[in-house]
């Protein structure tokens, strides 16, 4: 965007410069007297860029505003990391936290696919991490566009833990992606209460 407008400017300027001194008919306008035109228009010029620039930055600012509204929430000090020692996990949970983990991982590189494995393999060994998990798995299903998936972890976090990013997300899919604005409005509204 910045650079169209930038060539947009710059042709703009070649333009001006070409109606008043390149070909000889100005040239000779120029000669006579109306130099001080010249000086006037760069100035002119000038202003018109900065104007630019300053609707680039709040063009730029909007958007910003705009994608962070859209995209299903994860924030990254969410990240649910437990010491693998601590004693108060017996055998099973913790390798159901270690398949979570690895599942984790994967995600964060992009690998949704084989983190989806690791999630559903987790859950086999142990349901005590299954809230983070199944939040885990409405947020992958939805970045590869499966929403009616996201939406059903989603809820099924929200049987182990109620938070109200999940609310927050399950908002955004209906309002956004399935276009459902009366649940979505539910869902904006539960996001509400908890502040």
């Amino acid at each position: 965007m910045k650079y169209l407008v930038k060539i947009v400017l710059g042709l703009i300027v070649c333009l001006l410069f070409f109606y008043l001194g390149i070909n000889n008919q100005v040239s000779a306008r120029l000669s006579r007297g109306s130099k001080n035109r010249l000086p006037c228009l760069i100035r002119k010029s000038e202003k018109l860029q900065k104007e630019i620039l300053e609707l680039e930055k709040k063009l730029d600012s909007l958007l910003k505003k705009k994608r962070g509204r859209q995209k299903v929430y994860k924030k990254e000090e969410e990240l649910f990391i437990i010491n693998l020692e601590n004693s108060s996990l017996d055998v099973s949970q913790k390798r159901s936290l270690e398949l979570f983990q690895k599942g984790y991982d994967l995600a964060k590189q992009g690998d949704y696919l084989s983190a989806i494995d690791y999630f559903y393999d987790a859950l086999k060994y142990s349901s005590k991490f299954a809230g983070e998990i199944y939040y885990d798995l409405g947020y992958i299903y939805v970045k590869l566009g499966e929403y009616e998936k996201g939406i059903s972890c989603f809820q099924k976090a929200l049987n182990f833990k109620e938070d109200k990013d999940i609310y927050y997300n399950l908002a955004i899919i209906y309002t956004n992606y399935l276009k459902d604005f009366s649940k979505a409005e539910k869902f904006y509204k539960k996001y509400l209460s908890f502040r």
